[in-house]
C-alpha cells in the first residue's frame, strides 16, 4: 500500500500559488473583478455597460446611459464594497465610471 503524503494545503492555496509561479495572478484576479462586477450588478446594468477592465487595482467602467453612470457615481464605494466582498478580499481600491 503506497503511502501519500499530508499537506495541508487547500486547493484555493495551491491554484494561488501556482498563478503566482506562473506569472498570472494579477490577470486572473482582474478577470475576477470583472467577472464579480457583472454578478453583482446583474444583466440590467451589465447590459449597459461598453467598457470594464481594471488597471492598477482601479475597475474602469464606461457606461452608455448617463443616468446610469450618475447613480454609479453616486454608489462608487457601494460598488467597490460590494465586489471586494463579492471575492472574499480587497481586489479593487477605487472605481472609475466613464
Amino acid at each position: 500500500m503506497s503511502k501519500r503524503k499530508n499537506h495541508d494545503q487547500s486547493l484555493k492555496d495551491v491554484i494561488r500559488q501556482m498563478l503566482d509561479e506562473a506569472g498570472l495572478r494579477k490577470k486572473f484576479d482582474e478577470a475576477s473583478v470583472i467577472r464579480a462586477y457583472h454578478e453583482v450588478l446583474g444583466p440590467s446594468v451589465s447590459n449597459r455597460t461598453k467598457v470594464v477592465k481594471v488597471r492598477e487595482r482601479t475597475l474602469i467602467v464606461k457606461l452608455e446611459s448617463s443616468a446610469l453612470k450618475e447613480e454609479l457615481s453616486m454608489n462608487k464605494s457601494k460598488l467597490l464594497q460590494l465586489i471586494n466582498d463579492h471575492l472574499g478580499g480587497i481586489f479593487i481600491e477605487d472605481v472609475e465610471i466613464w
